[in-house]
């Protein structure tokens, strides 16, 4: 939902995980960190989005999922 910037999507989700949508956001750049060590989602006020410069790899690793 990130990747496509549907932050209704990530609010369903969030609700359906039973989480705060800034909590699974925040739980997804600390694994990203700590894999890859650096963020992967940025906060645009209502919603989350991927980070530009990581947006063409998380398209291609989406598209193999």
């Amino acid at each position: 939902a990130a990747a496509e910037q549907d932050y209704e999507k990530q609010l369903i989700y969030a609700q359906n995980a039973k989480k705060m949508p800034d909590v699974i956001a925040d739980e997804i750049n600390e694994l990203a960190a700590e894999h890859l060590g650096d963020i992967l989602l940025e906060d645009m006020g209502d919603g989350y989005a991927v980070i530009e410069d990581y947006a063409e790899q998380v398209d291609d690793l989406l598209g193999r999922l």
